[in-house]
């Protein structure tokens, strides 16, 4: 894995070969960080054709109501639309609770655009949600 990002909110790393890029969330942080973390990603990630996301969100307490409209109505839809994207977060039970990752893969499958380009799902381990990109 190839480091792209590292910064005190989060780890950035990609694996080109597999089409792989992860985002590891070291600790909580405010829209900002949150945002500016995604748009580099989101450059590298359009910039090297990765497809496969793997979000490990344990460490993000949670996700703001406008933080989650952000990443699916603006952030989302500059994704190159000539490949299909998937996206595995993992979570713990709390984050579950707080619902901000199952919101936006709600908000995803209720955008018909959006739906046809990506796909969501939501685990509790690394593992499931890495045999889930494979």
């Amino acid at each position: 894995m190839a480091h792209i990002l590292q910064s005190a909110y989060a780890t950035v790393a990609a694996d080109e070969e597999n089409e792989l890029v992860e985002v590891i969330w070291l600790r909580h942080c405010e829209e900002e960080e949150f945002r500016e973390v995604l748009r580099e990603t989101v450059r590298h990630v359009n910039a090297q054709g990765a497809t496969k996301w793997l979000c490990d969100m344990k460490r993000l307490q949670y996700v703001l109501l406008g933080d989650q409209n952000w990443l699916v109505r603006e952030l989302l839809p500059t994704l190159d639309p000539a490949l299909r994207h998937r996206f595995a977060y993992v979570v713990t039970r709390s984050n579950l609770e707080l619902m901000s990752s199952l919101r936006v893969h709600e908000l995803v499958r209720e955008d018909p655009a959006l739906r046809r380009r990506l796909e969501v799902e939501v685990f509790l381990g690394r593992e499931k949600a890495t045999e889930w990109l494979a």
